[in-house]
């Protein structure tokens, strides 16, 4: 391919990696729209967040390894056809279940996307100093896709309404199919091996049982959800076991278990943990609890996203000086400081200034941690492995969104309905609208309603009193996370056990390696 033709191509991959990172954002400014027009309960709304994040975590690693097989431009465009059905059924929903249905199916078309893009690139850059230039970009697409998220939502709730939020990824669909089939070769395919298609079953089957035993336990202790927790356990374990076992696995257990690469990861999947469970409480807090419009909602989440996006930039001059185990740590601290910070100083009462101080100390801490978790992670495995070594580092970030939601998010809806609960003799309400407002803070908008309280204004202010001691709750679980990862990073992610792993995998980590989030 010529020099144009190459840097054609890549402006064309790209539409579908901004396609998923504005997906991943722009949903957190439309979840008080989307209560207040389909009623979901607080565990269906959680779910309309982590069924998109679910399903793309399950699948990415089998479909990286479906796409060599398939061909990853066929597969690519199969993917966003997939994935733009499902925006339309996700913005024509008309129940709760029938939105999760259309994120799941959202997730299903994603987990396409992310593995085929980075191996289409690698396919068409030969030179290493290309293939570094054009993954920074690949980077800086997800990167600005996140950012414009909330923006692009926020502007399309004021002049629509949430359903919007989906049906503009249609459009950018239809350009990238046309334009994939004029300008992106089609990558060569590796010679077809099978695939083991019952460990992604377990995996999915697993993680499910997990997730929903945790949501379930929040809502009501049942012993049953106590079994359903062993169940998911048990299923992960299995699935450790059979990636051993087969001929050929989905997952590279003598990768994954080196000590250095899981800490990585793992710290990984914490960073998507924090960031994915803070987002699924601050566009709530600036919309109904602060009543800012959309798009200034949408414009407060920049803060965040551009001081990730700063940290990003400034760890690798501190990485010259400095180890990389003690730069992570010192991000994931500053991280853990702004959750922290959040109880103490994010009140009903909106404050500019705190809420910038704090989230931005969130996000600089978690964008100075990840670029050098990734060097590590693209490190521990020769050039032949690097896709499924992404694939794997991907894998935790989504999994780590979708157990922020339900760890965090549920967590923070429980102190929310204690909190609610505790002021009942304020609110004075009938026992039915009390239960409706308890779900979300979008259905305690029923409080405000004239006839449905003796004193709606003092009961719509209990209300999100109540939805602040939550997110301060969830605040406070995301800062021990971030301390605990800190921990982590001292710990496994020390330089002897780094050079140890290149001596085992007979590589050495690459100069400047770009940063694949």
């Amino acid at each position: 391919m010529s020099w144009r033709a190459r840097w054609a191509a890549l402006a064309v991959v790209l539409l579908p990696v901004f396609l998923i990172s504005i997906d991943v954002t722009v949903l957190s400014i439309s979840l008080p729209g989307i209560s207040q027009d389909l009623h979901p309960s607080a565990n269906e709304l959680l779910w309309i967040v982590d069924s998109y994040s679910f399903v793309l975590a399950c699948l990415l690693i089998l479909m990286g390894k479906f796409g060599d097989s398939f061909g990853r431009l066929r597969l690519l465009i199969w993917g966003s056809v997939i994935f733009g059905a499902a925006s339309v059924m996700s913005g024509f929903s008309t129940s709760a279940v029938m939105l999760i249905i259309g994120r799941a199916l959202q997730g299903f078309g994603g987990a396409t996307l992310m593995p085929s893009t980075l191996g289409i690139i690698r396919h068409i850059f030969q030179k290493r100093s290309e293939r570094r230039l054009a993954l920074a970009l690949w980077s800086a697409a997800f990167s600005s896709g996140s950012a414009i998220g909330p923006l692009l939502g926020g502007i399309l709730i004021e002049v629509a309404n949430w359903r919007y939020v989906f049906f503009i990824n249609v459009p950018i669909v239809i350009a990238f199919v046309v334009l994939a089939k004029l300008f992106v070769p089609e990558s060569d395919r590796e010679e077809s091996e099978r695939i083991d298609l019952l460990s992604p079953v377990v995996l999915i089957a697993s993680i499910f049982a997990l997730v929903l035993s945790f949501k379930l336990l929040i809502e009501d202790f049942a012993l049953w959800q106590v079994g359903l927790l062993v169940v998911g356990a048990f299923g992960l374990a299995l699935f450790w076991r059979r990636q051993y076992r087969v001929e050929n696995p989905i997952l590279d257990v003598d990768v994954v278990s080196e000590p250095t690469f899981r800490s990585a990861t793992l710290i990984n999947g914490i960073a998507y943990f924090i960031t994915i469970g803070t987002l699924f409480f601050f566009p709530q807090y600036l919309m109904v609890v602060s009543g800012l419009s959309p798009i200034e909602a949408g414009l407060w989440a920049l803060p965040m996203v551009v001081a990730t996006i700063l940290g990003a930039l400034i760890s690798p001059i501190f990485a010259r000086k400095f180890r990389s185990n003690q730069l992570v740590a010192l991000g994931l601290l500053t991280c853990g400081l702004g959750c922290l910070t959040v109880p103490l100083l994010v009140t009903v009462h909106f404050d500019p200034f705190f809420y910038f101080l704090c989230t931005f100390l969130i996000g600089l801490g978690i964008g100075f941690a990840e670029p050098l978790t990734n060097d590590t992670i693209l490190s521990s495995a020769p050039d032949k492995e690097a896709g499924s070594v992404s694939a794997i580092s991907e894998t935790a970030y989504e999994l780590g969104g979708a157990l922020g939601t339900a760890v965090l998010g549920g967590v923070g809806m429980l102190a929310y309905r204690l909190s609610l609960s505790s002021r009942e003799a304020g609110l004075g309400v009938s026992d039915q609208v009390l239960a409706e407002a308890k779900q979300t803070i979008g259905s305690a908008a029923v409080l405000a309603q004239p006839g449905n309280s003796t004193n709606p204004d003092l009961a719509w202010d209990l209300a999100k009193a109540s939805f602040v001691d939550g997110q301060n709750a969830a605040m406070y679980l995301a800062g021990l996370a971030a301390f605990a990862a800190a921990i982590i990073a001292l710990r496994g992610m020390r330089a002897e056990l780094h050079l140890k792993l290149q001596d085992k995998l007979g590589t050495k980590p690459p100069q400047n390696s770009p940063d694949l989030r």
